[in-house]
Parts: C-alpha cells; sequence; structure tokens
C-alpha cells in the first residue's frame, strides 16, 4: 500500500514528481542519413530518366537516317533506270530495230545495298548503250553523205589505236561473261539482284554488238564502252562480295 507523507499538524501533502522533459522524436536535420537517401534517390531517378530519353531519341534518329538512306538509294536506282530505258530507246532508233521496251522498275523492298547496286550497273549500262548508239549514229551520218571529208578516215596510226581499243573492250566482254557465268548463284533474289544481272547483261551485249560492227573505226567508242562496262562490272563485283560477306 502506498503511504500518503503527513505534515506535522497532521495534514496529508501532496508529492510533486520530478519534472522530467518530454522525450520527442530528433528531427531530421539536413545532414541526416534519411535525407541522403532520399536525395541520392531523387539524383538517380531524374539520371535514369534521361538516359531512357537519350536512348528513344536514338533510336528515332537512328531509324529516321536509315530511311533516309533506303530512299536516296530508291531514288538513285530509279533514276539510273529512267537513264537506262534512254539509253534503250536511242539505241533501237540508231539500229532501226524495235524490241521490247523496259518493263523493270526499282522497289522499295529491296535492300539499300541493293538499290545502289543496281543504280551503278544500270546508269554503266546505259553509257554502253549511248556509246554504241552513238558510234552507229556517226555511221549512219559518213554514210548519208558522198562528202569525203564526212567519211572516217583511218590512218596507220588510227588503225593501230582503233585495234588496240578494241583488244582491251574485248577483254573486258570476256571478264564480264565470266561474271555473267557465276553471278547467278550469288546475286541473290529480289528486283535488285534481277536489274543488276540484266544491267550487267544489256552492257555486255551493247559492248559485244559495238565490236562487232566493222563500219565503227574511231577508237573513241571502244574506249568508252570499255570505260562504262568496267563500271558495271566492278559494281557487280561490289555487290557479289557485299552478299558474300551477309553470308559469313
Amino acid at each position: 500500500m502506498d503511504t500518503v507523507p503527513i505534515d506535522a499538524d497532521g495534514e496529508t501533502t501532496q508529492v510533486i514528481p520530478p519534472y522530467v522533459p518530454p522525450q520527442n522524436a530528433p528531427e531530421t536535420t539536413p545532414d541526416s542519413p534519411d535525407r541522403d537517401v532520399a536525395s541520392h534517390t531523387w539524383v538517380m531517378g531524374v539520371v535514369v530518366a534521361a538516359a531512357v530519353m537519350l536512348l528513344v531519341v536514338a533510336g528515332i534518329w537512328t531509324v529516321t537516317r536509315i530511311h533516309a538512306q533506303h530512299e536516296t538509294a530508291l531514288s538513285a536506282c530509279r533514276s539510273s533506270l529512267s537513264a537506262y530505258a534512254k539509253a534503250h530507246d536511242r539505241l533501237q532508233q540508231a539500229t532501226g530495230t524495235m524490241s521490247e521496251s523496259v518493263s523493270i522498275a526499282c522497289s522499295g523492298k529491296d535492300s539499300t545495298e541493293g538499290l545502289y547496286a543496281a543504280s551503278s550497273v544500270l546508269r554503266s549500262a546505259a553509257g554502253t548503250m549511248n556509246e554504241q548508239a552513238a558510234a552507229i549514229e556517226q555511221r549512219n551520218r559518213d554514210d548519208s553523205t558522198n562528202d569525203p571529208d564526212h567519211k572516217q578516215s583511218e590512218t596507220p596510226s588510227s588503225s593501230d589505236d582503233t585495234a588496240q581499243a578494241r583488244r582491251e573492250l574485248g577483254k573486258s566482254i570476256d571478264t564480264a561473261n565470266a561474271l555473267l557465268d557465276s553471278v547467278g548463284k550469288t546475286i541473290g533474289d529480289g528486283t535488285a539482284g534481277r536489274m543488276i544481272v540484266n544491267g550487267l547483261s544489256t552492257a555486255v551485249d551493247a559492248a559485244d554488238k559495238l565490236m562487232n560492227d566493222s563500219g565503227i573505226t574511231d577508237s573513241k567508242y571502244y574506249k568508252a564502252a570499255k570505260v562504262t562496262l568496267d563500271e558495271a562490272i566492278t559494281a557487280v563485283n561490289d555487290w557479289v562480295d557485299a552478299q558474300a560477306g551477309k553470308a559469313d
């Protein structure tokens, strides 16, 4: 039983306990560990969000760049195909022959590399056909006049130069034919592949007909045809190498 203090007069007295200050939770100071953790978490969130945003932007830029490159290649292919068709028509008019018109078209489904390769081959083939057409047109003009000054002259030096130019063109024709024999197995499918083969085949045919045209004595036509045919050969070889690299 608790006892109650009594004073000298017999009265009870109240016992007042000593003052004890309240034990409040310590306030978080700017340097407290909890504040540091919250600040670090916020910074990490900002960093992660920025990284994600950069990845999204980089992805969009990459897709846009690839699309732009493909559109450029497709445009180049169509431009070369147009030049190819015009040269084909010019050659028909020069020779007085009629054959099927160019019916191929560049396809957006082909790869960027394939479209660029087709563009190079078609433009080179167009150049070879234009050289053949120009030579025939010149011969036709010479044949249509009785003026000896308009006839093609052939001195011993020019004859040697022409013979050498014909031999060099013949070597390029042999190289192109050998390439055509092997390229069917490695060129791949798709419109671009067919245009590459057809373009090289057309260039070879035009150069071969120029070689067999005994009425052409000016070496410049043979030299120009060799340049364009060699360009077509290089373009096809580059495409074949690219296809082989993808397969490895």
